[in-house]
């Protein structure tokens, strides 16, 4: 929308100002931060959901980008998460409504309420948000609640409110609208406590259905049978097929299905294997979703090439390591030989810079970085074009929790594309398929990881802090109103529970009091068939014996 765009600009300049303090102590992610300043869509969806207030979208990016770095959503992929939680199928996206949006089922029968696994499912909930939302941007979804045979004991409220919070506070302009499908009467009460949480808007959003209506929002076609539906469609898991070797135990590069490489974040199903050369098999390649670096007007580079924006806290400095820098034929690489990783926190990522200097004159130079291990690590950007004269910083990110890195090599690829480059990506594409051999520099790097683990005290954290997931709406009086109906549906639970237990015994009561008419019935039936047997009558006479007649 014209209006929402102009505005912008204006966004960013508020936002700058506002939270510069943030920015400059490293409290939002430096990839969020590019995105806010190179991405007008994603800037446009908050000042949309905001009805163009830019103070309230000034907030809500505040409040999205604070969540996301606590909870690492740049860094989750389907590694990230135990297998048997991508088997259990509760949660998926398959098929679209009427008007073409993706349909993401939630079936609620097959969650069980898990205070210990509530983290773990927030993130599997935010890594499948994230990755719909990030490549579909500005596209809108329909969340399907799938209450069939769901009881009080599948309904997690902490689950739903964080759901609810993703689409008003960290998604912005995301959802369509949310289907309640086949609601159990005994769940009415949760439901209205639920509502109360939505604004007036976001309650129109909410859509309760049953068979005989659902087809007025999804065709017959993209419904499953259960629901009225022709699709026999069985959620089934394809596990990742990341680090697959030939008989020399290397490694072969990662294609998706369709030609697209996948999101450096994912790395998960749906790939098929493609050989290259036998030495380069060993290295995966990243994503290009991002943009291609050339280092034109448009690119927030400095003079001397680094990225602006960047938080300085986050940055491995590389001054006071001493490194050299590797002369190539087409770029100039820094560092020369290896990657360092400083660990401070196991469960944030580590970063270090690779700086990329074009030593041509006039020509462009086209590049490529890829790795031994695509699921460990994160590349921004991870290919792109050089101008001549020009440098580019290449971010590498080291995934939460990894320090095993020794045997992990990086590869960076150069190849010389002319002075005036290609007008896209398929003719760079193509040129990097059929370019010689000979033509193409390469220059290897190792890995190394330095931890440098600091406790919460060392860290200056308040203790409030250590919460992996923090919701800015939150305040002490809706908490103790969320516990307070916690404890009542544990009650309404236990109560009804016992009401089973008693209904089991009145059914048995009933069974067993059937089971006697069902005797009596049969004893008073051969009773009174008894009666009416025919019985000889015998008199003396007959008794006695034929000689003394």
């Amino acid at each position: 929308m014209a209006e929402y765009f102009v505005k912008v600009p204006d966004l960013r300049k508020r936002f700058r100002e506002k939270y510069r303090d943030k920015i400059a102590q490293g409290l939002y992610d430096a990839e969020d931060l590019a995105r806010l300043e190179d991405n007008d869509t994603y800037v446009e969806l908050f000042l949309q959901s905001e009805k163009g207030n830019i103070d309230s979208a000034t907030s809500m990016i505040d409040g999205a980008f604070v969540w996301r770095k606590s909870i690492g959503v740049n860094g989750l992929s389907s590694t990230s998460f135990p297998r048997e939680v991508h088997e259990k199928g509760a949660i998926y996206f398959h098929n679209h409504d009427k008007d073409g949006n993706e349909i993401l089922y939630f079936r609620i029968k097959d969650h069980k309420k898990d205070p210990t696994k509530l983290l773990l499912l927030q993130k599997y909930v935010a890594y499948l948000l994230e990755q719909y939302f990030m490549e579909n941007m500005g596209s809108q979804i329909v969340v399907m609640f799938d209450m069939t045979d769901a009881g009080l004991s599948n309904m997690d409220l902490d689950l739903i409110k964080f759901i609810i919070t993703c689409f008003t506070t960290y998604y912005p302009n995301y959802l369509a609208y949310l289907l309640v499908y086949d609601m159990p009467w005994v769940l009415n009460a949760v439901w209205k406590i639920i509502k109360t949480w939505l604004s007036e808007e976001s309650s129109k959003k909410v859509i309760f259905v049953k068979k005989g209506d659902i087809q007025e929002y999804i065709d017959k076609d993209q419904l499953l049978e259960h629901m009225g539906g022709t699709d026999t469609y069985k959620y089934t898991y394809i596990p990742p097929s990341l680090d697959i070797g030939d008989s020399s135990g290397e490694m072969m590069s990662l294609t998706h299905e369709n030609g697209i490489l996948p999101s450096p974040g994912d790395l998960a199903a749906r790939k098929k294997v493609t050989f290259a050369g036998r030495e380069q098999n060993m290295y995966a390649s990243f994503s290009t979703d991002t943009d291609d670096v050339d280092a034109s007007p448009t690119t927030p580079t400095k003079p001397d090439g680094s990225v602006k924006n960047r938080p300085q806290s986050l940055l491995t400095h590389r001054k006071d390591r001493g490194e050299s820098t590797y002369d190539g034929k087409y770029l100039s690489v820094s560092p020369a030989n290896q990657l360092d990783f400083e660990v401070t926190d196991l469960k944030k990522e580590s970063l270090d810079i690779l700086t990329l200097t074009n030593n041509h004159q006039e020509n462009r130079v086209a590049f490529k970085v890829k790795t031994t291990s695509p699921e460990k690590y994160r590349v921004r950007p991870s290919t792109g074009v050089v101008r001549s004269g020009s440098s580019t910083e290449v971010s590498v990110y080291l995934q939460p929790g990894i320090t095993n890195v020794a045997r992990d090599k990086f590869l960076v690829m150069a190849m010389d594309i002319g002075t005036d480059g290609f007008s896209s990506s398929g003719e760079l594409a193509d040129k990097w398929r059929s370019e010689p051999r000979d033509n193409i520099m390469e220059h290897r790097l190792r890995t190394n990881v330095t931890e440098k683990l600091k406790s919460p005290v060392e860290e200056g954290l308040p203790e409030s802090s250590l919460s992996p997931v923090t919701t800015t709406q939150d305040s002490p009086s809706l908490e103790k109103k969320i516990d307070d109906m916690n404890r009542k549906l544990e009650n309404i639970l236990r109560l009804h529970r016992n009401q089973e237990l008693r209904l089991d015994r009145i059914y048995r009561y009933q069974v067993f009091f059937c089971l006697c008419i069902v005797f009596i019935s049969i004893a008073i039936a051969l009773s009174y068939k008894l009666d009416y047997l025919p019985i000889q009558k015998y008199t003396v006479n007959a008794c006695m014996p034929h000689f003394m007649h």
